[in-house]
């Protein structure tokens, strides 16, 4: 069971590491001349996904925790209710601390900063695509009333 929960743990650091390669890719096409928008689109989505699929990876890794421990609570008062409990038997869970603290919460703070902007961009995009379609609207809307009072206007002229 322990060399399952490392497992999942060594995921959740791919998943970074994954993230940690693609930006400079992204910061590379956005500079380039050409205007690679196709592939600077594409890796800016499999960032976005990459992320999600390090949160996802990091909640299931705190859910198999709670599921552990609620387990070994469980077993204890199973134990304890078949009079088993003579024999010691400890659940032993070692915390590993980072080497470095504060360069790991700056690191933390940044990733946070990072995933702040591209929601911002991403929703200040979506923002700008249905202003568009708004504008269209309201002029397609505008023409037709128009038309609809001249129309109107025309037709009282006659009458």
């Amino acid at each position: 069971m322990y060399q399952g929960v490392c497992h999942r743990t060594d995921i959740s650091h791919l998943y970074v590491w994954f993230v940690s390669l693609l930006k400079p890719e992204i910061d590379l096409c956005l500079g380039s001349a050409d205007g690679l928008f196709m592939r600077c689109h594409r890796y800016v989505a499999e960032v976005c996904e990459t992320r999600q699929l390090r949160q996802v990876e990091g909640y299931s890794d705190r859910q198999l925790l709670s599921n552990l421990l609620i387990a070994w609570r469980d077993l204890k008062k199973l134990r304890e209710l078949q009079g088993y409990t003579s024999t010691p038997l400890r659940l032993q869970i070692h915390k590993e601390d980072a080497e470095d603290p504060a360069a790991e919460i700056v690191a933390w703070e940044e990733e946070i900063h990072k995933e702040v902007d591209e929601l911002e961009e991403e929703y200040q995009e979506e923002y700008n695509e249905q202003l568009e379609e708004y504008s269209k609207k309201l002029d397609l809307w505008k023409k037709r009333r128009k038309a609809l009072v001249w129309l109107h206007t025309t037709c009282n002229v006659f009458l």
